[in-house]
């Protein structure tokens, strides 16, 4: 037997749990009715692992204990197949085992296969004292009294399973119980064939209720402006698409509206969808106080624009000595404040413009554009910081087409170069790629700076993150930027992903898909406008 046969056999053997175990009636039954059937004095059921013969159950022998490399019942493993000796001492296999030239001086031996999962885990086995011609029935004896061990090896995995199961159960219902959040299964038709505690509650129905009834209509009533092709939950019924934290309004039974967050996926068996889970949360409290927090943040911020505006101004005309030459202690003073207020002008306008972009008030309207005259204006744009740093801008692009709203797109990418140029060496080189692959455009902007600590790559694009706490008042950043340039990215049904290591550089890659796809939307949070 191969090594491998070995081992998958063996496997299966101790699947079985039956190994160093006492021996049960249920097994002991079989062996004494084979005894009987075949009128011999003894009868085993034996397991055989890789070193030894484990005796489930025998009768007509005193000390069941038997040595492994002088059994019959290896032979019957091995060649997974029924042994049959008439007379063991003049077979050449065994005329030498100690069974047959010292006590108990067998003879006759008559030995059939036990399989579980489809390997020889052990037999079933006969033995007389005298010479015998095992019969036709005989075998047939064997093989019924075999099929009766193999049901009761069967049995005892079916036990264990069940066991299993029922305690897998019970973690699930206890996990549906506890959840928070409102879970919900449908049938293959789509509708409610499972709903947790927190999903009555929050649809303020009973279980009773819910139960049958179709999902979509349920949560979303045929008399609402909900469509299917505008309603991401009925898309995914219809089209069996998978949603993760999609936000939508659901209708509780009596009739109120609440906002939930929800992620969606079918199951499939057989290749064939047999039903779809749900998974949602009431977060009316929190857009509430999403709402409020970024009403005062616009609200502060407009507020802010007109005062600086007018300081900006002012501070301008004195710095340049329209008014008076100032003494030099005045005019270092003028030119910090000046500073300082074009970094606080840019930082409200960062602040109005990621309000806007997630209210959906910032329209991005799509026209066809070329890639190299979409990074030469960003690059003309950074072109003097760059100088001024002494940062190199090298760029490798080509005249394919980008749809989308070049203003944005151009934000973007100044943005990204702004940052590469901040944070990288005098000396070093920032460089800018952009071209399609695959049916999507590809903008890449690399730097060798310091790069992005491991445990701040995931946050990078969260609002107010810096990779040092120092950087807003050393490189002049307020920390929006990458969540802007992620915002106006989404817009365009595009993704934004960063590369770095710490301490040799990040790269920064855009990717869009080259035009409006023919059916659906274009994905992502905002009310856009499109041309064509």
């Amino acid at each position: 037997m191969t090594t491998s046969r070995e081992h998958t056999r063996v496997k299966a053997l101790r699947a079985l749990g039956l190994l160093d175990q006492p021996g049960q009636e249920r097994f002991r039954r079989i062996v004494d009715r084979a005894k009987h059937l075949l009128d011999v004095p003894v009868v085993y059921i034996n397991l055989v692992d890789e070193t030894r013969l484990w005796v489930v159950a025998c009768t007509g022998q005193t000390d069941p204990a038997l040595d492994h490399d002088a059994s019959f019942c290896h032979f019957v493993v091995v060649d997974d197949a029924p042994v049959l000796v008439g007379d063991a001492s003049t077979d050449p296999r065994f005329c030498d085992n100690p069974l047959v030239v010292g006590p108990p001086r067998l003879r006759a031996y008559a030995g059939y296969p036990l399989r579980w999962d489809g390997q020889a885990v052990g037999t079933l086995c006969a033995f007389d004292v005298v010479p015998r011609t095992w019969s036709r029935a005989d075998l047939e004896v064997l093989a019924d009294m075999s099929a009766w061990a193999e049901l009761e090896l069967g049995a005892e995995e079916v036990q264990r399973r069940l066991a299993a199961a029922e305690l897998a159960q019970r973690l699930t219902d206890s996990v549906l119980r506890s959840a928070g959040d409102g879970i919900c299964a449908t049938d293959g038709e789509g509708r409610l064939a499972l709903v947790n505690p927190a999903a009555c509650d929050l649809l303020a129905a009973p279980a009773e209720k819910l139960l049958g009834q179709p999902l979509h209509e349920l949560l979303h009533p045929q008399d609402s402006s909900c469509y299917d092709d505008d309603c991401a939950l009925g898309a995914a019924l219809r089209d069996e698409q998978v949603l993760v934290g999609v936000d939508d309004a659901f209708r509780r039974q009596d009739g109120e509206v609440f906002l939930v967050q929800l992620s969606f996926a079918p199951l499939r068996q057989d290749d064939r969808t047999a039903g779809a889970v749900l998974v949602f949360q009431d977060v009316s409290q929190r857009r509430e106080v999403e709402r409020l927090k970024d009403e005062f943040v616009s609200v502060v911020s407009h507020e802010l624009r007109t005062p600086l505006t007018s300081m900006r101004g002012s501070l301008g005309l004195l710095a340049a000595g329209v008014v008076a030459e100032l003494p030099p202690e005045a005019q270092s003073l003028v030119d910090i404040a000046l500073t300082n207020t074009d970094r606080l002008s840019r930082l409200v306008a960062d602040i109005l413009d990621l309000e806007r972009l997630s209210a959906g008030h910032m329209h991005v309207v799509r026209r066809p554009h070329r890639l190299n005259d979409l990074v030469a204006l960003a690059l003309a744009a950074v072109e003097g910081m760059a100088a001024q740093a002494g940062v190199r801008l090298e760029q490798e692009t080509s005249d394919d087409i980008c749809w989308g709203d070049a203003d944005r797109l151009a934000q973007v990418l100044v943005n990204l170069l702004g940052n590469a140029v901040r944070f990288s060496h005098s000396g070093s080189a920032v460089r800018v790629t952009a071209r399609m692959r695959e049916g999507e455009i590809r903008f890449e902007v690399c730097d060798k700076g310091r790069g992005i600590p491991p445990d701040l790559v995931e946050q990078i694009f969260e609002r107010f993150v810096q990779v040092d706490v120092s950087d807003a008042r050393e490189k002049q950043g307020s920390g929006l930027g990458l969540a802007i340039c992620q915002s106006i990215v989404h817009a365009h049904g595009g993704r934004i992903d960063v590369d770095s290591i710490l301490g040799h550089g990040s790269t920064f890659t855009v990717v869009l898909p080259q035009r409006r796809p023919r059916n659906g939307p274009w994905p992502g949070p905002l009310r856009r406008k499109e041309e064509t």
